[in-house]
C-alpha cells in the first residue's frame, strides 16, 4: 500500500493535486480519497445546525452562520469542533478515524488531501510500515497565507516533497506524474 498525503495552505491547491493523484492511483488499484476534515465537518454541521455543503469549499467556510457559539465563519466553527473533539479524544482522534477507514478497506493506495498536524503524521507513521507514507508539499507562492492556527502546524516538517503550484494546471499535473511514477512499481 502507498499512502499519498497532502499538506499545505489552504487555497495553495491541496485538493486539486490530491484528485490528480487520486486519478493516477485509480488507473493502478483499488484507491480511496480521504481527508481528515471529512469527519470533522459532518459533525461539525449536524452539532451547530448549519448546512455540510458550506464545508466544502474557500467561500462557503468564510460564511457566517448564527450557532450556539455565536455568529462565527463556518472555518472558525470547524476549528473549534475539531480542538474541542482533540482535548476530549486526543491530538490524533482525526487520524485514527482515518487509519482505520484505511486499514477496513485495504486498498493498493490511500490519497489524504489535508494533513495539516503532526498528530496527524505520527499516527500514521505509527500505523503503517516506514516507507507507506509519502508526503506533498504544495506550495502556491502567489495565494494569501491565513493566520488561523490550524494552517501552520506543519510549518516546520519536511515532507518527502515540496511542489510549486506556481503556474498553470498542466504542469502541476506534470509535477505530480513526475512524483507518482517513482512510486508505481512499489506499490504492488
Amino acid at each position: 500500500m502507498i499512502i499519498f498525503a497532502f499538506l499545505g495552505y489552504a487555497g495553495h491547491g491541496k485538493t486539486t493535486a490530491a484528485a490528480y493523484i487520486y486519478d493516477c492511483c485509480m488507473q493502478e488499484g483499488t484507491t480511496r480519497f480521504i481527508a481528515f476534515g471529512d469527519a470533522v465537518k459532518y459533525e461539525a454541521s449536524l452539532r451547530y445546525g448549519f448546512d455540510r455543503i458550506l464545508c466544502d469549499t474557500q467561500e462557503g467556510k468564510i460564511k457566517y452562520v448564527d450557532t450556539e457559539l455565536g455568529y462565527k465563519t463556518v472555518r472558525e466553527i470547524l476549528v473549534l469542533h475539531s480542538k474541542t473533539r482533540k482535548t476530549l479524544d486526543g491530538e490524533d482522534c482525526w487520524a485514527k478515524k482515518v487509519i482505520h477507514k484505511i486499514q477496513e478497506a485495504g486498498p493498493e493506495f490511500a490519497v489524504i488531501h489535508d494533513m495539516r498536524f503532526k498528530a496527524e503524521y505520527n499516527a500514521f507513521k505509527e500505523a503503517f510500515p516506514h516507507d507507506t507514507l509519502v508526503t506533498i508539499r504544495i506550495v502556491n507562492p502567489a495565494a494569501p497565507i491565513s493566520d488561523c492556527p490550524s494552517e501552520h502546524d506543519m510549518d516546520d516538517f519536511k515532507p518527502i516533497h515540496t511542489i510549486q503550484n506556481d503556474s498553470t494546471i498542466p504542469i502541476l499535473y506534470s509535477r505530480l506524474s513526475q512524483i507518482f511514477s517513482t512510486y508505481i512499481g512499489s506499490s504492488v
